[in-house]
């Protein structure tokens, strides 16, 4: 559930900016696929987000989710977070960079309806936004931290190139064998730049075993569609794709280096999907050699 919230306008509609923090977790370990918190906390997010819309308009107020990609702008002019910079991720005094953000267009009916939302936010305990305080103290340092922890040349003092992003190339497919490479042990999500960053001072916690169960890597190659259908619990069924998640967790073995994953590669080279094919293609020669 949200935990800081603040207002604004967009085409002269009322908008309302919720902020939903979540903590890192640390590396699952050699074995096991790396899979960034953020995702988990976005999939719950989005459903809290449709039950606090519900329970609006039960209150006698008009309430819409905003699906145009403006979310980091409006949170700038709602007060809930800032522009860091090099990285181009939005950042808040509380949470760094990690939280998920939900735009919602509200109206008020009623005075009534303006009075049962003060009292409905209070029994939430949501903090709303106050000019200057969640964003204070939020500034880029030009420390130069994520341009050299970025495997993939993504930022750069000049900013930041979404068509290099490692999170671009796990939507859109792995664009050759020398960025295949450099994503190493990546499974869905990079959290590098947001890692190294000093503004993100949360220390990360151990992944929950149920989770972590379903990306041992041995088990994943061998049944991906059990293991995707599960994640599809935790990160939403959109982005658990079987081929895209397979295609990703087969480039994980094969950077890992380890043989014993080749008999459990071999079998999907012959994967209708091309993506599939070509990671394990790809991995074989890693892990052969």
């Amino acid at each position: 559930m949200f935990t800081i919230y603040g207002f604004t306008t967009y085409k002269k509609k009322t908008v309302m900016m919720l902020l939903s923090p979540y903590t890192p977790f640390k590396d699952p370990g050699a074995g096991y696929l790396p899979l960034d918190a953020y995702y988990i906390c976005s999939h719950k997010a989005r459903k809290s987000t449709a039950g606090f819309i519900t329970l609006l308009k039960e209150k006698g107020i008009d309430a819409e989710i905003l699906t145009e990609p403006v979310y980091k702008k409006l949170a700038v002019r709602a007060g809930v977070a800032a522009i860091l910079g090099t990285n181009s991720l939005v950042y808040n005094y509380y949470h760094g960079s990690r939280f998920f953000l939900s735009a919602i267009e509200i109206s008020y009916q009623s005075e009534q309806a303006e009075h049962e939302f003060e009292q409905l936010m209070s029994e939430l305990g949501a903090k709303r936004a106050e000019a200057g305080e969640i964003t204070q103290s939020v500034n880029c340092h030009k420390c130069g931290k994520c341009i050299k922890a970025c495997p993939l040349s993504a930022i750069s003092y000049n900013g930041f190139d979404p068509s290099k992003c490692m999170r671009t190339y796990m939507a859109d497919g792995i664009p050759d064998i020398d960025a295949a490479r450099k994503m190493g042990g990546a499974f869905w999500g990079c959290d590098i730049c947001q890692r190294v960053c000093p503004h993100n001072r949360t220390e990360a916690v151990p992944m929950p075993n149920a989770l972590k169960k379903l990306l041992k890597i041995e088990d994943f190659l061998k049944n991906p569609k059990k293991h995707t259908d599960a994640l599809a619990e935790y990160i939403g069924a959109n982005y658990a794709d079987k081929n895209r998640l397979l295609a990703l967790c087969i480039n994980a073995a094969g950077n890992s280096g380890n043989k014993a994953y080749a008999p459990l590669i071999t079998p999907h080279l012959k994967s209708q999907s091309a993506a599939v094919a070509a990671a394990a293609e790809r991995a074989l020669v890693q892990v052969k050699t």
